[in-house]
């Protein structure tokens, strides 16, 4: 008998066996727990290892591409090719870190007809399903989805 059909012939019939059930599927979630923390350890490793020997390999191709006679494109990127891939040496640039709180208040001082700043609309979706509930219509853009009943269990602690 396979252990599917043993818990296939098991009915709860009172308190005891629902608490039981409820320590069964406690039992469960703390082993998957443990197993997607340990698993998550081991591909942080693997992450780390792989980092670490691509590092190591762009910094001896980098070298090696110092040596090679190369091309320049126009926008000042330097191209050697290989049978298996390509060394490609972007020139330096600039690039910003923001503040979204503070660039929007600049933004907001120095354009007065908003040039600087973004305005997203969107439906209060709120709003329209109060809508919705209060006079039974329904806007151009919803369509009604039934969904089916639901039964869930909560523990405790």
């Amino acid at each position: 008998m396979t252990d599917l059909a043993e818990k296939e012939q098991f009915t709860i019939t009172d308190d005891a066996k629902a608490e039981w059930a409820l320590v069964k599927i406690r039992e469960a979630q703390a082993e998957q727990s443990k197993f997607t923390e340990f698993y998550k350890a081991q591909i942080a490793k693997i992450n780390e290892q792989t980092e670490e020997t691509v590092s190591y390999f762009q910094s001896l191709l980098a070298a090696y591409f110092e040596t090679v006679p190369h091309r320049s494109t126009k926008t000042g990127i330097e191209k050697f090719k290989l049978p298996s891939g390509e060394l490609v040496k972007s020139p330096a640039g600039v690039d910003y870190d923001r503040d979204p709180v503070k660039l929007l208040a600049w933004a907001k001082k120095h354009s007065p007809n908003d040039e600087y700043v973004k305005v997203k609309e969107e439906p209060k979706w709120a709003d329209i399903k109060a809508y919705i509930k209060e006079t039974g219509d329904i806007p151009d853009g919803v369509t009604p989805v039934e969904t089916p009943a639901k039964f869930d269990v909560k523990l405790e602690g």
